[in-house]
């Protein structure tokens, strides 16, 4: 209408122009009124409804909030939601959350209940590697027989995977240390909500017990903003490159040999976090974590292997080469036994496929299984050299939002679930959850494809169910996104405002 009124001040007169207009106005006036009918019969139809057990089940809130499009037009059709989409055009504010509702929300998540790993790692150390573009593919008893122990023999989360999300590696470890699910309309969490204040992450957990609580990262501590970021998370101290007297992006192996040195000798209890890097593309013969001898082995095994996975390979040996050196020294001061070690990729391997028709299992001839994800199988796993524990493999979807509560759950350490979004993935009421930002919603029931909208129940999973865990999904994503924009958990004489995108980028090129 309105681009062919601009048509029409330079082809017709202004007589015709102004019928145009008359037109244009009686059509729209009449549209609006037509939707404002069917609005009154939907809104008649919401305060007669039933369906208000569960705040994010009820038909009010995906009315209100349109969680999802095709969830809506299915409840209420096609005009109505022309009419919410121009309600939302007009005032953008109606899709915020009000704190009353978000404290609902999160009040009606599930409540923890001690299972048969409750307090299973109670009193001992732990170190987590968040191992860079990790994926199960790179496990081999021959080339990697380091993390192939510790996932063979440790406890293992089956079809565990990281999400990608746009700020990549920084936004699972924001993940992983808050269990909340960062916006992905903004720039890298690390820079948006590095002043907030988050009454629960993992550094300060392991603090509230009496632990010392570190970080390490191969690269600067100005990339991706740690130096503010983990200070924020509650760290005593973040070790990048330089404080450990090396260069840039220097090997996993040539960290660790610093790094094993600093418990070997310590008797408090300690928590550390490793951010490595040598499985960091470019996948090439020349970067970081290739050596000649390394990439001669992997072609002996795998004469026919292209040169960005013979890359990859190599790179996960330096990182398995790497954690076996930390072991060693453990092992010599009769420490290792008391250490737990936490491992988890930071995201998928980009630019490399690891399904099942890939060129990868083409190569190699290794048994592909579908049901496993290769393709973002970043895995998630618990090894502890202590005899007593035994080794276990739990089937249970879940991503990095878990991982504090579950940490949790393993060192017996209570906590606020009001304050999280994750859930422990050993409790039973938990079904499992695994998101995407670019392809998929899934839990063992059901699947939704973000590129289709397709939503594709299994084991005769009632899909109108299905359609509700999906709305409180998208639910949860959005009132995640909203407690960081307004600095939900802090005092409201203290909240931090949020940061426009401009300086976002500013932070960032800086």
């Amino acid at each position: 209408f309105f681009a062919l009124q601009i048509y029409n001040r330079k082809q017709f007169s202004y007589r015709f122009t102004w019928k145009v207009r008359l037109i244009g106005v009686v059509f729209l006036f009449q549209s609006l009124i037509s939707l404002g009918l069917y609005h009154v019969v939907i809104t008649q139809r919401l305060n007669h409804a039933t369906d208000t057990k569960n705040l994010y089940l009820s038909e009010e809130m995906i009315y209100e909030r349109i969680t999802q499009p095709t969830i809506f037009v299915s409840k209420f059709g096609l005009y109505s939601f022309l009419y919410r989409d121009f309600q939302t055009m007009i005032s953008p504010v109606n899709q915020l959350y009000r704190e009353e509702e978000i404290t609902a929300f999160l009040n009606q998540g599930l409540k923890h209940k001690d299972n048969l790993y409750t307090g299973m790692f109670q009193g001992k150390n732990v170190m987590f590697i968040q191992a860079e573009s990790f994926n199960r593919a790179a496990l081999d008893p021959d080339l990697t027989p380091t993390i192939y122990k510790m996932y063979k023999e440790g406890i293992s989360i089956e079809s565990f995977n990281t999400p990608s999300l746009p700020g990549s590696t920084s936004d699972t470890e924001f993940m992983a240390n808050t269990s909340l699910i960062p916006s992905s309309n903004k720039a890298s969490a690390c820079y948006a909500y590095d002043q907030n204040f988050f009454p629960i992450t993992l550094p300060k957990l392991f603090k509230e017990y009496g632990y010392s609580v570190d970080a390490f990262h191969n690269n600067y501590q100005l990339y991706y903003n740690r130096e503010n970021i983990f200070r924020n998370f509650g760290y005593d101290h973040f070790y990048d490159c330089t404080n450990l007297g090396l260069q840039d992006t220097s090997t996993d192996f040539q960290v660790s040999e610093n790094l094993k040195y600093f418990y070997d000798q310590v008797d408090t209890p300690w928590m550390a976090y490793w951010i490595t890097y040598s499985g960091h593309q470019p996948y090439l013969y020349d970067s970081v974590g290739v050596n000649e001898s390394d990439v001669k082995r992997i072609l002996e095994k795998y004469p026919s292997l292209s040169e960005e996975y013979v890359s990859y390979f190599a790179k996960n040996m330096d990182l398995d080469k790497a954690l076996q050196n930390i072991m060693d020294v453990l092992k010599t001061t009769n420490k290792l036994d008391d250490v737990v070690f936490v491992f988890f990729g930071d995201h998928n391997a980009k630019g490399l496929s690891f399904l099942p028709d890939s060129a990868f299992f083409k190569m190699t001839q290794l048994p592909t299984n579908p049901e496993k994800m290769y393709y973002q199988n970043t895995d998630l796993f618990f090894y502890c050299s202590d005899p007593k524990i035994q080794s276990v493999q739990v089937k249970k979807l879940g991503t990095a939002i878990d991982i504090l509560p579950t940490v949790a759950n393993l060192w017996g350490m209570s906590i606020d679930e009001t304050k999280v979004i994750g859930h422990d993935l050993f409790d039973e009421q938990y079904k499992g959850f695994y998101f995407s930002q670019w392809d998929t919603y899934k839990t063992s029931n059901w699947e939704y494809d973000l590129d289709t909208l397709e939503l594709k129940v299994e084991n005769n999973y009632p899909f109108l169910q299905a359609q509700n865990e999906l709305s409180y999904y998208f639910e949860q994503k959005e009132i995640s996104k909203q407690i960081l924009d307004m600095d939900y958990f802090a005092e409201k004489d203290k909240r931090v405002t949020p940061k426009s995108n401009e300086e976002i980028e500013e932070i960032r090129v800086w």
